[in-house]
């Protein structure tokens, strides 16, 4: 039932626009309405303020990542990758300015980035944190077209 009111939520909203992939619909256990975030919309949940949460996004999916506070808060060791989609960073497993920069651009990944990057994504985010919305960019013709292996088509 959830899964197709979000599926209807997000094809009103899509207008004209490609849904996200059906997997990350089946395995979404959040509450509905989803949030649909701006990169800019985003930025203020980036652990700075302790009465906000605290959210990364990953492949266009935003997780609340604030019970872990301590390695995502202000001045924490990850802090630099909250508040913004921090795929390119996470799949190379790095905290330099120029891969967090990159956002969900994955152009220059290897297939072991990318492997790292499902495993990271299954295993660590969808295992552990609650999702709370999705990045605008995967409504998206375009930006779903580059990130859509077959066995995702619906």
């Amino acid at each position: 039932m959830t899964t197709t009111i979000i599926f209807l939520f997000l094809s009103v909203v899509a207008t004209e626009k490609i849904p996200i992939p059906y997997n990350i619909i089946r395995d979404f256990k959040g509450i509905v309405p989803v949030k649909i975030f701006t990169a800019n919309e985003l930025k203020d949940y980036g652990g700075a303020d302790p009465t906000k949460p605290i959210y990364l996004a990953l492949k266009g999916v935003v997780f609340d990542v604030s019970t872990r506070r301590e390695f995502y808060g202000k001045n924490a060791v990850y802090n630099r990758l909250v508040g913004r989609d921090s795929t390119n960073a996470v799949a190379k497993m790095s905290l330099h300015e120029t891969d967090v920069s990159k956002a969900h651009d994955i152009s220059d990944l290897s297939e072991t980035q990318l492997k790292d990057l499902e495993e990271i994504f299954h295993q660590v985010y969808l295992a552990k944190y609650p999702i709370v919305g999705f990045m605008d960019y995967l409504l998206s013709v375009e930006e779903f077209a580059k990130q859509i292996k077959p066995q995702d088509e619906l």
